[in-house]
């Protein structure tokens, strides 16, 4: 990927989260979840459906405000970021391909990179685009692409602005093996200068990932453990171990 378009000399390096929670109805969602994300380092959070994975992403994403709790954006000048200044540093990638149908893949992005004040975005567009095995030249609408091609091409409609705290909701979702493996490396690249948050139930993801794992349950944060000095295998086998035992959590 291109040069970081990042507010010079003022980085995010900290996202703090302090109790917080969050509610629908009765069902309690997140119960005072305590959670530091820092720059440079992956974070893969896993847990059963309905742990409150989702609910957590949303809410570091600022689409969903906490009921209780607190959450700061932290520079390393110790300016607390919120509103738009926030929101021009974040980005999202859903397993649903937020696109619009009628535009080509590189018509979608172009227009992304354009909101996002990204430099020659057409350009910038381009590269990401076949970074993630997309045809920036194909005229086809998003609309006529297959799930794994709409896939890519939301992840790159994220990665285009080159975001400084990156969140990936199960975005591996409907990718085939050659998309999967082309998003991952891409997060593997960039994630030493960003605040990289992934939600996967897919084990080898997150020990591919993982560097800080966050396990919940019933919207309880209930395991903590850094990964970052482990091999691909050895996380494979911690995570297994932590995921197959209720016991250690």
């Amino acid at each position: 990927m291109g040069a970081q378009r990042t507010s010079a000399g003022d980085p995010l390096v900290q996202v703090v989260l302090d109790r917080v929670s969050k509610r629908f109805a009765r069902h309690a969602a997140l119960v005072r979840v305590d959670l530091t994300l820092t720059r440079g380092r992956v974070c893969v959070i896993m847990g059963e459906n309905g742990a409150g994975k989702s609910t957590l992403l949303s809410i570091i994403s600022t689409e969903l405000p906490p009921d209780e709790g607190t959450i700061r954006y932290e520079t390393a000048a110790g300016k607390k970021l919120v509103g738009q200044p926030l929101r021009s540093r974040l980005g999202y990638v859903s397993h649903t391909p937020m696109v619009y149908p009628e535009l080509s893949a590189l018509e979608n992005v172009t227009f992304f990179a354009r909101i996002g004040g990204v430099r020659d975005a057409a350009r910038e567009a381009g590269n990401i685009l076949e970074e993630l095995g997309l045809d920036p030249r194909s005229p086809k609408p998003a609309a006529a692409f297959s799930r794994g091609m709409q896939a890519r091409l939301a992840a790159a409609r994220a990665l285009v602005t080159q975001p400084e705290l990156l969140l990936l909701d199960e975005a591996t979702s409907g990718l085939d093996r050659e998309g999967r493996r082309a998003l991952l490396d891409i997060v593997t690249q960039v994630a030493s200068d960003r605040i990289v948050v992934v939600v996967t139930h897919q084990l080898s993801t997150a020990a591919q990932l993982a560097e800080q794992l966050v396990l919940l349950r019933r919207g309880r944060l209930v395991r903590q453990e850094d990964l970052a000095d482990q091999t691909t295998t050895d996380r494979h086998a911690r995570i297994r171990e932590l995921l197959d035992n209720p016991r250690i959590t």
